[in-house]
């Protein structure tokens, strides 16, 4: 387990803001232990159960070489439909998944992650400097898997965004209310 600070929680304006790049080392180190977490659950327990048919077409079409930009149009209706539905559990699943990693690993640490421990970091209240409570550490992860999972897109600007902030925090940060500390 990670080591924890002794003693009580810094106040609010003693907090040292982590640097951006070790959280972003954190981030990546985390991000890459929960998609293959995510993986395990795709391959051992949603694939197998719940679409078998849609992953037989994909290894089907593949066989076949029907790939490329056109993939999709040359799809017959049915077989959209179940490639459609494949992608979407998909989706949910490796949201899901990610989403649970960073919320039960920050919550059950007190803050840290296993990325964030190697940093010596952990997130805090951004107004009392205590732990935060966990639904506001589910709404942090929820908003950084989303950008994650849903669009890389959002990736990027999030963290740009703590770049050029005094207090480093990005979306996911501000939306909880919640910062992460070097200690």
């Amino acid at each position: 387990m990670c080591e924890r600070q002794s003693g009580s929680m810094a106040s609010v304006k003693n907090v040292r803001p982590a640097p951006l790049p070790g959280r972003i080392l954190a981030y990546l180190l985390d991000t890459i232990l929960a998609l293959l977490l995510a993986l395990t659950v795709l391959l051992w327990w949603v694939y197998p159960r719940f679409h078998a048919e849609g992953w037989t077409l994909l290894q089907q079409l593949r066989q076949e070489g029907v790939m490329g930009a056109r993939f999709f149009a040359q799809l017959p209706e049915g077989d959209r439909s179940i490639l459609i539905r494949l992608l979407l559990v998909t989706q949910l699943t490796v949201t899901a998944t990610v989403t649970a990693y960073f919320w039960l690993s920050e919550l059950l640490s007190g803050g840290s992650s296993l990325g964030k421990c190697m940093f010596r970091l952990r997130v805090i209240d951004a107004s009392s400097g205590e732990r935060p409570g966990p639904g506001k550490l589910l709404l942090r992860s929820a908003v950084s898997s989303i950008c994650l999972t849903v669009s890389s897109l959002f990736l990027l600007p999030n963290f740009l965004w703590g770049l050029f902030r005094r207090d480093r925090r990005c979306w996911h940060d501000l939306l909880s209310g919640s910062k992460i500390e070097r200690y």
